[in-house]
């Protein structure tokens, strides 16, 4: 009785091992494969590019499992491709290349991981075709694996050596084109009631400006202004070599210079090399700030229109330099690529 009762235990025991688990669904969804007359015309406009089109699935699977697969066409004509790969390891674990229709397919999968399912048709038009996956669980453990594929941005961050260029030094000038007292005799002298002074604009000027004060009130005014900004201005800009009046004018900050309303007064006209008149009038000083044109040659003519008087003209002109030095050095530039990694959540 003791040996029959043991018998019947294993025989249990045995059938429960041995009972196969229900086949659990992945995927059931219908899908279109680009034909051949779809690829070659891409592959014409992408001469020696592999075709990225044909459709593709991504499911996980645990060891063990069975893979059912069931694809059946609505078109019978031409054959059709499937290949099956371990995205780990890139290795094919099953590929068929004739087939038109496949009913219950089985594959066992030989490790966890995930895997592509490609599909192509030897036919010259797209086909639609209808896709059945299933999985056996290898046991109850894996039952509840979950086959969804998750996808997750990588960057990838690599450095090329290249050149850059850089600023090593900037120099900024303070030059005096014209410092000079011009006498301008009257208009019935023999000597004639005009003057020319000619300048030219020195390369890499990003500013300038001039003065034209009319005998000693128009000079008093200039040193005037100088005094003042002497006494007013910081000391680390006081100090700046050329720095005065003009400098400061050219540079948009406080000049101290004034018009004067008293004493004789000049017609005067500032030109360009193509005689176009930029400034002028009849004063009795006058000063501005340039900040274009920059560069080119210039003249300041004066007139005198007094009948017998001559006058003493105070002329100045400043330009701003500014001169870079730049030199090279090596420098690791990055390139980051980002791809698309897949993974599973269990």
């Amino acid at each position: 009785m003791k040996t029959i009762s043991l018998f019947i235990f294993s025989l249990i025991l045995f059938q429960s091992h041995a009972q196969t688990l229900e086949p659990l669904s992945v995927c059931t969804q219908s899908i279109a494969i680009p034909g051949a007359l779809t690829v070659s015309s891409w592959q014409s406009e992408h001469k020696n590019e592999a075709y990225p089109n044909y459709p593709k699935m991504f499911y996980g699977f645990a060891e063990g499992d069975e893979i059912l697969i069931d694809f059946t066409m609505d078109n019978k004509k031409g054959s059709n491709g499937m290949e099956i790969k371990d995205m780990e390891t890139n290795s094919v674990i099953y590929s068929n290349s004739g087939f038109q229709n496949l009913e219950g397919l089985r594959i066992s999968c030989p490790k966890t991981g995930i895997y592509k399912i490609q599909f192509s048709t030897s036919h010259m038009f797209d086909r639609n075709c209808h896709l059945s996956i299933k999985r056996i669980p290898a046991s109850e453990a894996t039952k509840k694996f979950n086959t969804m594929v998750y996808w997750k941005t990588i960057n990838d961050t690599t450095f090329t050596t290249e050149e850059e260029k850089y600023l090593v030094k900037t120099d900024t000038s303070i030059i005096n084109l014209i410092e000079q007292n011009a006498k301008i005799h009257s208009q019935t002298n023999a000597n004639g009631n005009t003057s020319n002074i000619p300048f030219d604009i020195p390369a890499n000027t990003v500013a300038w400006s001039y003065y034209i004060g009319v005998d000693q009130q128009g000079n008093q005014a200039f040193q005037d202004a100088t005094a003042a900004l002497a006494s007013k201005a910081a000391p680390a800009v006081a100090k700046i070599p050329g720095y005065g009046p003009l400098a400061a004018l050219a540079l948009g900050s406080i000049s101290y210079l004034n018009k004067i309303q008293a004493g004789e007064d000049i017609d005067y006209s500032l030109y360009d090399a193509n005689n176009q008149r930029l400034r002028g009038g009849l004063v009795k000083n006058d000063f501005s700030q340039m900040v274009a044109p920059l560069s080119g040659k210039y003249q300041i003519h004066l007139f005198n229109d007094n009948a017998v008087t001559p006058v003493d003209v105070l002329v100045k002109v400043t330009a701003i330099t500014v001169n870079q030095t730049w030199a090279t050095r090596p420098v690791q530039k990055p390139h980051i690529t980002s791809r698309q990694e897949a993974y599973l959540k269990n």
